[in-house]
């Protein structure tokens, strides 16, 4: 066990292996078998209004229009940047006095900067995220559920967090250069390290040997959200290959959706980190299929291709964020312009399947590439060397 105390700040309401996308959980986890002292810094609850999170999860699901709307009036009420600055400085001050009482070393936070930036504690920082708000706003903001003020709002929480922090840590290189430009960061204080996956096969797991042919194609697509990473578009690829004579199908993980309903598609349902049996469900899906289909629009770091190549599946994805990380052109599976064709998405597709000594060893090469670069534990350790680099200058 290092000596080294983290404060790890969190929502009080946001401590699940589901929430954010299961990266704080993981983090965590990871540093907490890296031989750190991992102490809790709560900075009070992101949703003000008891269970409203759940409720609306639901709602969402089952009425994904409803959902949307539902979205756009809560940001516009409560989520104006007078609000939002309000709502961070408090918390701030919450993290702050629990900080002080329990004494850590140093503070870890994940996806915090809404409240990193107005902390006041003169303990080192080190703040992880998988994007900035620039690259958020820029990638996810084509909605009109984002007004204006609240974009203003999460950008200068952004900038201060990433000017304030001791040492911010990114998932990928493209959001270095955003925070500089866009944030005001420091290069000296910034490194990255790639995420790992939530969902993993075990050692066990011998998928490159489970062999695609004309007879049986399982194709894996998973989406929180299916219009942004494009789950029309992965349907229509995958009734492309049927046209070349292929028994393609579709298995998608996510919420309801229209495309989800042709016969080419087979729906799981949406699958929460947090429930057991929806994990065990994930595996089995990560079992099942041969190849793991993304060609979305915009997109940080799906874990997702983590998860997949964990279990041998090689990737055909979108060139963009930090997917050419994830995926090694030719070598772990297939990257494609956000903007290409169809029938590229439906070559690349048929290329990754179609040779079977070619599909072996993308496999072989995806798994192996998963189990020594895309886990937490290797995020740890890049990020242990920051830390404790850190605390030696401090």
């Amino acid at each position: 066990m290092r000596t080294t105390r983290i404060g790890f700040l969190t929502w009080s309401d946001h401590q699940g292996q589901g929430d954010w996308s299961g990266s704080p959980w993981s983090i965590r986890s990871a540093l907490d078998r890296a031989g750190y002292e991992m102490v809790t810094i709560e900075c009070g609850p992101y949703n003000p209004v008891g269970h409203g999170r759940k409720i609306g999860l639901r709602i969402a699901d089952r009425f994904p229009r409803i959902g949307s709307i539902a979205r756009s009036v809560k940001r516009t009420l409560f989520e104006g940047s007078d609000r939002v600055r309000r709502r961070s400085i408090d918390a701030g001050a919450i993290a702050d006095a629990n900080i002080a009482r329990l004494r850590p070393d140093l503070v870890v936070g994940v996806k915090m900067s809404l409240v990193m930036g107005w902390m006041r504690s003169s303990l080192p920082f080190v703040y992880a995220s998988d994007a900035t708000a620039s690259e958020y706003v820029k990638g996810y903001a084509a909605g009109k559920w984002q007004n204006t003020r609240w974009q203003r709002s999460i950008i200068e929480a952004e900038s201060r967090t990433i000017q304030r922090a001791d040492r911010t840590i990114l998932y990928f290189d493209q959001l270095v250069d955003s925070a500089i430009r866009d944030h005001g960061g420091d290069p000296a204080r910034i490194s990255v390290s790639h995420p790992g996956a939530n969902i993993t096969a075990g050692p066990e797991s011998n998928s490159p040997e489970r062999r695609p042919d004309r007879e049986d194609l399982q194709v894996l697509f998973v989406a929180s959200d299916p219009v942004r990473k494009r789950l029309a578009l992965a349907a229509d690829v995958v009734d492309g290959l049927r046209d070349r004579g292929w028994a393609a199908t579709l298995n998608y993980i996510g919420p309801p959706h229209p495309a989800a309903e042709r016969s080419s598609v087979r729906s799981v349902g949406r699958l929460r980190l947090e429930g057991p049996e929806d994990r065990k469900k994930h595996l089995a899906e990560l079992e099942r299929n041969h190849v793991n289909l993304l060609p979305t629009q915009a997109d940080m770091c799906p874990l997702s291709v983590a998860e997949a190549s964990s279990s041998g599946i090689p990737s055909v994805v979108s060139r963009l964020g930090g997917l050419p990380r994830s995926v090694i052109e030719g070598k772990t599976g297939r990257l494609l312009d956000v903007d290409a064709e169809l029938d590229d998405w439906v070559d690349a597709l048929e290329w990754t399947v179609a040779d079977p000594e070619r599909y072996r060893r993308l496999s072989v090469a995806a798994q192996e590439y998963a189990r020594t670069d895309l886990t937490w534990d290797a995020w740890a350790e890049r990020a242990s060397k920051v830390i404790d680099e850190l605390l030696e200058d401090a």
